[in-house]
C-alpha cells in the first residue's frame, strides 16, 4: 500500500498514480531498468505504467532451471 506524499500525489491524478506505479519498480529492477523501460513505452506510443511494468518484466533474467544430476547407475 501507497503512504505518505506518494498517496497524496496518487490521489490528485491518474498520471500521479501512474508515477508512483513506475517508482515503485526501482527496488526491484533498478532506476536504468525503468528509465529503459519508460523509454521503450514512450517510443511504442503506450506510455502507461502497465506498459511499463510488462516492459520490465519481460526484460528481467527467467530463473535458472533446476539441474538434476542423474546416477551413473541409471544411465
Amino acid at each position: 500500500m501507497v503512504t505518505g506524499p506518494s498517496r497524496d500525489i496518487a490521489a490528485q491524478c491518474p498520471a500521479g498514480q501512474w508515477m508512483v506505479q513506475i517508482l515503485s519498480m526501482i527496488p526491484t529492477d533498478g532506476v536504468d531498468a525503468v528509465e529503459a523501460a519508460c523509454a521503450e513505452a514512450l517510443n511504442e506510443g503506450a506510455p502507461a505504467a502497465s506498459v511499463v511494468i510488462n516492459i520490465l518484466a519481460r526484460h528481467r533474467e527467467p530463473p535458472q532451471p533446476l539441474t538434476i544430476d542423474t546416477p551413473d547407475a541409471s544411465r
